[in-house]
C-alpha cells in the first residue's frame, strides 16, 4: 500500500465552543447522550454497524458488546478471549476484528472461531484505534505512541490487509507531531462518509481531520467537561458522530453529534 506522508497543517485551532466548519459538528453540544452499563466503564473501542447495532469493547475483557444505538443498552455479548487490553473493534462482513494494545488483531467469526495476527514491525508501539476502510477494503490501525528512538516525534497509522490477515509493513499515514501538538496521542480512529479520516486524542482532548488528499485540514479542541476520557469514535451512514467516554469523574457514556 502506498505510504501517505502527511506533511501540511492548513489551518486553524478551534476553541472547544466553536463549530467544526469542515464537518459541521458542534462539538460543544451533543444531540444525544447515551448512558452505558457499568460493564462498559472501561469502554475503549466503538464501531457503528447499522441502525440497530453499535459494537463496543472495553480494555479489560475479551468480550464484544452489541449495543442499541438509540439507548446504549447492551443487547448481546460475544466472548472471544478471557482478559486483555483491547482498544478497538470493527465488523467486516460476518467477521469481527478486535485490536489489542500491543497490535495483535483478533478475527472472530461466527461460531467463535478466533484467528490472531501480530504486529511484528516494531514491538515498542502502543495501539489504541481501529476502523474499517471500506473503500480500500482494509483496516486502519492508529498508534497511540512509539517508544522507539526516532519515532517519538511522529504519529503513525498502519493499514491491515483483510484478505491476507497481516499488516502492511510501511505506515499508511505518518504525521510529524509538531504539526499537530506534542501531546496528541490517538485513542480512536474512524472514516467519515465523505472519506475524511478522523482521529481523536483522549490525552490532548482534540480531534484531527485528515483529507484523502493527504493533508491535515483541521484540528479541533474538544470540551474537557464533556470529554473526560474519549476513547472510542465512529460514524454512521448519515454522518452522525459517536464518541464514547470511559468513566472518569462522570459515568461512562456515548455522546452523539
Amino acid at each position: 500500500m502506498k505510504q501517505l506522508i502527511v506533511g501540511l497543517l492548513l489551518s486553524c485551532m478551534f476553541t472547544c465552543t466553536a463549530q467544526n466548519k469542515f464537518l459541521s459538528y458542534n462539538m460543544a453540544k451533543p444531540i444525544k447522550k447515551l448512558s452505558l452499563d457499568k460493564e462498559l466503564k472501561e469502554i475503549s473501542g466503538l464501531s457503528y454497524v447499522d441502525s440497530n447495532t453499535l459494537l463496543a469493547v472495553q480494555d479489560e475483557l475479551g468480550t464484544i458488546f452489541q449495543l442499541n444505538p438509540n439507548t446504549g443498552e447492551i443487547v448481546n455479548r460475544i466472548q472471544f478471549e478471557s482478559k486483555g487490553d483491547f482498544e478497538g473493534i470493527a465488523k467486516v462482513g460476518d467477521s469481527y476484528f478486535i485490536l489489542k494494545s500491543d497490535g495483535d488483531i483478533y478475527k472472530v467469526n461466527k461460531g467463535i472461531e478466533v484467528n490472531k495476527s501480530t504486529f511484528d514491525h516494531n514491538k515498542k508501539m502502543d495501539f489504541e484505534g481501529l476502523c474499517y476502510d471500506k473503500k480500500n477494503n482494509q483496516l486502519l490501525v492508529a498508534c497511540k505512541e512509539s517508544k522507539k528512538k526516532g519515532d517519538k516525534d511522529e504519529i503513525f497509522v498502519y493499514s491491515y490487509n483483510i484478505d491476507k490477515l497481516k499488516y502492511n509493513k510501511q505506515a499508511y499515514i505518518n504525521i510529524d507531531r509538531d504539526q499537530v501538538d506534542d501531546d496528541f496521542k490517538p485513542s480512536g480512529i474512524t472514516i467519515h462518509p465523505n472519506g475524511t479520516i478522523l482521529i481523536i486524542s483522549s490525552f490532548s482532548k482534540s480531534l484531527l481531520a485528515i483529507t484523502p488528499k493527504e493533508k491535515i485540514i483541521q484540528k479541533t479542541k474538544i470540551n474537557m467537561l464533556l470529554f473526560q476520557q474519549p476513547e472510542g469514535i465512529t460514524i454512521d451512514d448519515n454522518g452522525r458522530l459517536y464518541i464514547s467516554n470511559e468513566k472518569k469523574g462522570i459515568n461512562q457514556n456515548i455522546l452523539i453529534f
